[in-house]
């Protein structure tokens, strides 16, 4: 269930955005497909 994970993909975008995620496109589509709203990066 990655591509429905923002708090997964976020990162991934960061270092590979045009990585393919099995029967589901890029993690850029998958990306821009959900909502990252309140999402933060700690640290």
């Amino acid at each position: 269930h990655l591509q429905v994970r923002a708090f997964a993909l976020l990162p991934l975008s960061e270092l590979a955005p045009e990585a393919i995620i099995p029967g589901h496109g890029t993690v850029r589509h998958a990306l821009q497909a959900i909502d990252v709203c309140g999402l933060e990066p700690i640290g």
